[in-house]
Parts: structure tokens; sequence; C-alpha cells
């Protein structure tokens, strides 16, 4: 956004170049990267405008052990009094051989609350060395009620073996959101979870 350019586009650029590369000792495919960003862009719409008073949309991506690739566009509504809520959560994954397609989408469904939790809702605090929070009635979590829309488009790969589906979903979803508050709001946030606080 600093550059003045698309945020996916430039992510995309950023994947130019040879086709694998290796990280310590993780190899990660930039072909699959690319292909999970590419069908998320073109499954949410990317390219029409999408400017509203308290609205945002924002793109991630992440790959989890070199195996798993996932792309997340999420689109959110910052209410008045800085509540947050998610509308839409479009995703892309290429988990290799699919053996069970309904059952990786209800992992991803899954990897989205559990981070949505985490990012809006979950926060412990501490006083005189204890926790205070002690149960869901003073933890909260996501509710039904907070659940967005989630479109779950995944990636055949027929020459490859299955890879997890656990874990991977959880990790990029938070910064999506957090790219799409900043388009919503011209805030920056750094530090989870989000509260309304922080966005007044």
């Amino acid at each position: 956004m600093a550059r003045g350019v698309d945020p996916l586009a430039f992510r995309l650029d950023l994947l130019r170049g040879p086709d694998e590369i290796e990280t310590g000792d993780v190899k990660i495919d930039r072909r699959r990267l690319r292909r999970v960003l590419e069908v998320v862009r073109d499954k949410s719409n990317w390219s029409r405008p999408f400017v509203f008073p308290g609205r945002g949309r924002g793109v991630a991506c992440s790959v989890y052990d070199g195996d798993t690739y996932i792309a997340y566009v999420v689109e959110l509504t910052v209410a008045k009094g800085g509540h947050v809520k998610l509308d839409r959560v479009v995703a892309a994954v290429d988990c290799g051989l699919v053996v069970n397609p309904i059952g990786v989408e209800q992992q991803l469904e899954g990897g989205v609350i559990w981070s949505l939790s985490s990012a809006l809702k979950g926060q412990i605090t501490f006083k005189q060395g204890a926790a205070e929070q002690s149960s869901y009635s003073d933890f909260a979590v996501a509710r039904v009620t907070d659940s967005p829309v989630i479109e779950t488009h995944i990636i055949e790969r027929a020459d490859e073996q299955p890879f997890g589906m656990g874990e991977p979903p959880v990790p990029s979803l938070a910064p999506a959101l957090l790219n799409a508050l900043f388009q919503a709001t011209g805030k920056r946030l750094r530090k989870l979870p989000v509260t309304p606080a922080q966005l007044l």
C-alpha cells in the first residue's frame, strides 16, 4: 500500500523468479504459491472496486512446512464503536492429493474460526501472577454470529501425496484480516487481539 500498488499484484510480482527456492531445509514452490493467490484473486472478484466507508478487503498467503499452500481474501466491516465483523473469507488451498474434499473444507473452516477467535477475541490477562480468565464465560471465542461466509477453493493435485490440513489454515487468516482493517480504517495494527479501542 505504501508503494501505491495493488497488494495482491505486488505479492504475485514478488514470486517471480526461480520456480523453487530453499529456506533452510524447506523447499518452497513459487508456482504453487502463485496459483493459490491467483485463485483467490479470481474467486473473490478482487479487481472490482472495493471502497466503502468502514469496509475493507485484505489478502495474505502462507506455506506450511513446504507442503500446504493457502491464500485468503478477507472482507470485513468496522461498525461504530470499533467492532469488527468479518463478512466474507475466500480461501484457496493446495494440500497435494485430496482424498476427502469435504474434510479439507471443514479443516479450513475450523482454522478460519480458530484464527478469527485469536485475532479478535482471545486475550489472556494476568493479575498477581495468575490468569484472570478461567472459562468461556470470561474468555471470548468466535460464535456463530461472528462467522463469515467462507468459500473454499481446492486446487486438485493428483500428482502429489496428501499433505496436512490441521494447522495450515490458521497462520495467514489474521494477516489478511489486519490488511483488510488497514484498508477500512487506515490504521496499521501490530498487536493481537484487535480491540475496539485500537480502532477508535
